[in-house]
């Protein structure tokens, strides 16, 4: 039981950072949940009560809470926003030695599981799902903070119509230069502005527009050309 009232059902998604759960509210406040586990793996793994976080080489553990802390301060950045366009953060917190994201687990489908289902979107479909995007973003932006993760795995296509966007790992305060902890795995990276591979350049909300067109290429087209063609080094 996480603290003392959520409890971590089904694996949802493993990432490089953390572990998304399909989770329950015993207390029954909030019908459905999610909930983000901080578990960078390459750095960590569990104790003997199958539960704790622990990091086996003393060296990573300045790496790991730092990390934690950021882990922590983006869940309490998006918690703060009240934007109905991101999904929500209901609670924030550390236990087990690590840290936990507790958030709405609204009905729908993920664009890239729509995607490999429906091959492609007509243009009307496109821009009915991205402009709820966009404004979520511009919302965002005006607020100086960037999301620097939007890919079809973090748009979140619900039922009724609304489009949300998730993913608070990726907050951050404009401008702010990558770090090599942000660099993920190739399929992130596709849709990721090529400032990402410098980082002596400052990130802007510029970035985010990159993702955006991105996205919106492979929802267009029905593949993923366009990523491809960046991580081949044919658009700079």
């Amino acid at each position: 039981i996480l603290n003392q009232r959520y409890q971590a059902w089904t694996v949802i998604k493993i990432s490089a950072s953390s572990i998304l759960y399909k989770g329950e509210d015993l207390v029954g406040e909030y019908p459905s949940v999610f909930i983000r586990e901080y578990y960078p793996r390459q750095f960590c793994s569990r104790g003997d009560d199958g539960n704790s976080v622990i990091v086996e080489n003393a060296a990573d553990y300045d790496t790991f809470k730092k990390g934690l802390d950021q882990f922590i301060r983006d869940g309490n950045t998006q918690r703060g926003l009240g934007l109905g366009g991101v999904i929500a953060i209901y609670d924030v917190f550390v236990q087990n030695q690590t840290g936990y994201l507790v958030m709405e687990r609204p009905e729908g489908i993920n664009l890239r599981k729509y995607l490999r289902t429906k091959g492609k979107m007509s243009l009307n479909q496109c821009m009915a799902n991205m402009l709820p995007v966009m404004d979520t973003l511009e919302q965002l932006h005006q607020m100086k903070i960037l999301h620097l993760s939007i890919n079809p795995s973090n748009i979140l296509l619900l039922e009724g119509g609304e489009v949300k966007v998730m993913d608070v790992d990726r907050y951050t305060r404009l401008s702010t230069k990558p770090s090599a902890g942000d660099r993920k795995g190739r399929k992130a990276r596709s849709y990721r502005a090529p400032e990402w591979e410098n980082r002596e350049k400052e990130l802007t909300d510029s970035a985010d527009v990159y993702s955006v067109c991105t996205v919106m290429s492979q929802m267009l087209k029905g593949d993923e050309a366009l990523p491809a063609a960046i991580d081949n080094g044919l658009i700079a």
